[in-house]
């Protein structure tokens, strides 16, 4: 089956007009149609004028019909002129050509208006088809313009009626006249597992037999030379002007190009993924190694200062392969649920400092998914602050720890606040150790701001930092 014909068999009443626009058009063949209409119309009035003399214009009636259907309202004007006159001079009034009696005036008054009324409801059906004609031009137009496949099924059968020459360029092969749904096994087609896609996977039987509005199927098409393409078939329901289901119509995509570049950017993907995971062994190895010279170093260090320094930094390269397993055991390189590392973070503090005895309370609100280059710096500085209220901060009766975090959209505040003695006024104003110039660089960093309360009753401490934009995943989720 070829061209965009969704229907076989039938002639559509305005194919049937339209194949006579030459005539309608071009007024010699015009006049040509109406006059030889008129000759046989007036042999068969003379042939019976002997037996309906009382009916003049009998004949000439159906030849200024049939001249105006085929040759348009000036064949039948012509053709009707003609038979006005050779009814009035020879039938009319046999006795008196062209009388001006009262019958022959109501005669010809009479059978003027059947004509004009007759001309004018063919001429007005005309204009009509013509429009119509135009319409399916211009829709057989788009439909073998658009690029995509366009194929037509009856319903229930299935039966496929049509479809447009997109579809054979698609598939390789002229459209297959296939009576039902069960012929449908003649494509040959496989999903994405590589297994065959059976007769009633496709959409046009989701949508008859199971009754599913909007069905859809990505498929690998054997094309008629033995090559395979990709390809997205979505059917829709065709229903009349009562809402009945009388067929479907199905569009097919090409996404041969969309799936290999989908396959592509998944192997890179993979590829980054295997590339990230070496990257971060080899810093984790690295990080060990650090730790490890620094260690015999300040084994060899006679100065208890020089040596003191030397295990702060050991400390220090120590928090960071730490926060940096813990921030890369997921296996994801992109995005860290937040809240879960920082509850882990400091369930392993208290636990390192023996601190069993502390009481924690967490409270976390927002949603706290983000980048994972983000959660890096706000995490050491979790760290660093955790760490030295569990030194330096709780109480020695009842100690107890409070940790909460809002995620808003403008902006994130961590708090943290223990029960303990409060900052000493000839502590705070001792020169800044290590841990506090790393703390005011790493919060620098984030564009944030730290502030620090403390009384006899605890000390607190509020980061606040500007509100972190959505990673791509979570605006691929949205």
């Amino acid at each position: 089956m070829t061209g965009s014909a969704f229907s076989r068999g039938s002639q559509s009443p305005q194919s049937l007009l339209s194949r006579y626009s030459v005539l309608r058009s071009n007024a010699a063949l015009g006049y040509g149609v109406g006059f030889v209409a008129f000759i046989p119309a007036l042999a068969l009035r003379f042939s019976l004028d002997a037996a309906i003399p009382q009916f003049p214009f009998i004949t000439f009636i159906p030849a200024v019909v049939i001249s105006a259907f085929l040759a348009g309202s000036r064949a039948g004007a012509f053709c009707a002129a003609l038979s006005v006159l050779s009814a009035w001079y020879w039938f009319v009034d046999p006795a008196v050509p062209f009388s001006i009696s009262f019958n022959a005036i109501v005669g010809l008054c009479l059978f003027g208006f059947i004509i004009g009324v007759d001309i004018a409801i063919i001429e007005v059906a005309a204009r009509a088809v013509d429009r119509l004609t135009d319409q399916e031009a211009q829709l057989n137009t788009i439909v073998e313009t658009v690029p995509l496949g366009l194929i037509m099924a009856e319903f229930p059968s299935g039966n496929i009626v049509g479809g447009n020459k997109y579809v054979e360029q698609l598939l390789g092969h002229p459209i297959r006249d296939l009576p039902n749904i069960q012929s449908y096994s003649e494509w040959v087609s496989f999903n994405e597992d590589g297994s065959r896609v059976d007769a009633t996977e496709y959409p046009f039987v989701a949508m008859m037999l199971r009754g599913e509005e909007n069905p859809s199927i990505d498929i690998q098409y054997q094309r008629g030379d033995g090559s395979k393409t990709w390809t997205r078939i979505l059917a829709r329901p065709v229903k009349d002007v009562r809402g009945i289901v009388t067929g479907g119509v199905a569009a097919l995509i090409d996404i041969d190009e969309q799936h290999r570049n989908r396959i592509a950017l998944k192997e890179a993907l993979h590829a980054k993924e295997l590339l990230l995971y070496e990257v971060n062994h080899r810093v984790k190895n690295s990080l060990q190694l650090v730790n490890s010279f620094l260690l015999i170093e300040a084994s060899k260090i006679v100065n208890s200062e020089a040596c003191s320094a030397v295990m702060a930094a050991r400390d220090k390269i120590n928090l960071i392969a730490r926060v940096h397993h813990l921030l890369y055991k997921s296996g994801t390189h992109e995005n860290v649920d937040l809240k879960n590392a920082l509850e882990e973070i400091i369930h392993d503090l208290i636990a390192s400092a023996g601190r069993s005895d502390v009481e924690l309370e967490l409270c976390f609100s927002g949603d706290f998914m983000i980048n994972i280059r983000q959660a890096s710096p706000l995490v050491l500085v979790f760290n660093e602050i955790v760490t030295n209220a569990l030194k330096y901060g709780l109480g020695s009766d009842n100690p107890k720890l409070t940790v909460s975090a809002v995620n808003t959209s403008d902006e994130m505040t961590l708090l943290i606040r223990d029960n303990g003695p409060g900052i000493a006024a000839s502590t705070a104003e001792k020169k800044p150790g290590m841990g506090s110039q790393i703390l005011e660089g790493l919060v620098s960093q984030m564009r944030g701001k730290l502030v620090i309360h403390s009384d006899c009753s605890g000390t607190e401490v509020v980061l606040t930092v500007p509100a972190y934009p959505q990673s791509a995943d979570q605006k691929d989720a949205m």
